[in-house]
C-alpha cells in the first residue's frame, strides 16, 4: 500500500470525479462533491480508497496525499466553475491533520485562496466520524473568516460529538445514507429526517444528501 501511495504522489497520479449534491429543501443540485482516486502503478486501475486514505499512514504521508488531491481537484474544477458559477464545491479535509501544530499553518484554506474561486462557493467538508476524535477549531475559524462554507459529512443522530454541532454552526449537514435509507417506503424515517431538518434550520444549516 505504501509503495502505491509513493507512486501516486511522485507521479501526481490522481483522477477526480464530481458527484452531485442535492438539497432536501430545494430538491435540486446545489453543487458537487469532489472524489479523488489514485492511479495504480499498473497504469490500468485505481489504488483502493482504503489504501489511499488509510488511517494508519503517518501524518506526513496523509498530508502529501491531501495536498495532491486538493490541488488536482481545484485545477479540475475551473472548467465547471466557468459554466456553473453558483454551484458549490464540497472539499473533504482530514480533521486530524489540522489539529497537529506542524500543519496548522499549511491549511487548505490558503491553497483554495490561491485559485481565486469565489469563497462563497467553496465548502470545506468535515467527516462527522473524524470529528468524534479531532475538531480543527482553528481551521474552521479560518474558513469562516475568509468567507468559505462549512459542511458536516455523514451525520447521524447517534454521534457523540453532536453536542458540538451548535458551536461548529455549519452551513450544511450531509446526512448519513444509513439514516435516511428506505425513506420512500417508511413514514417513520420520513418523520425522523423531517425532525432532523428542523434542528438544522434552527442553526442555519441546509440538510443535504449525495
Amino acid at each position: 500500500c505504501l509503495n502505491e501511495i509513493v507512486n501516486v504522489v511522485s507521479e501526481k497520479g490522481v483522477a477526480v470525479y464530481f458527484q452531485p449534491v442535492v438539497s432536501l429543501r430545494l430538491k435540486s443540485v446545489i453543487g458537487f462533491e469532489a472524489l479523488s482516486r489514485g492511479n495504480a502503478s499498473d497504469g490500468e486501475s485505481y489504488v483502493s480508497t482504503s489504501c489511499l486514505f488509510n488511517e494508519g499512514l503517518p501524518p506526513h504521508a496523509k498530508f502529501k496525499v491531501e495536498q495532491l488531491c486538493l490541488n488536482t481537484i481545484l485545477d479540475s474544477y475551473h472548467s465547471i466553475y466557468e459554466k456553473h458559477l453558483k454551484k458549490k464545491l464540497f472539499l473533504n479535509v482530514k480533521c486530524e491533520l489540522y489539529c497537529l501544530e506542524k500543519y496548522m499553518d499549511k491549511t487548505p484554506v490558503k491553497m483554495v485562496h490561491e485559485h481565486e474561486f469565489n469563497p462563497n462557493i467553496i465548502v470545506f467538508e468535515f467527516d462527522s466520524h473524524q470529528l468524534r476524535k479531532d475538531i480543527p477549531w482553528n481551521l474552521m475559524a479560518s474558513c469562516i473568516d475568509m468567507g468559505f462554507k462549512i459542511s458536516i459529512d455523514n451525520w447521524n443522530p447517534n454521534l457523540i460529538f453532536n453536542e458540538h454541532i451548535f458551536r461548529i454552526n455549519p452551513d450544511f449537514v450531509k446526512l448519513d445514507r444509513r439514516f435516511f435509507a428506505g425513506i420512500d417506503s417508511s413514514d417513520n424515517i420520513k418523520r425522523a429526517v423531517a425532525s432532523a431538518a428542523v434542528i438544522f434550520r434552527q442553526i442555519g444549516a441546509v440538510p443535504i444528501v449525495k
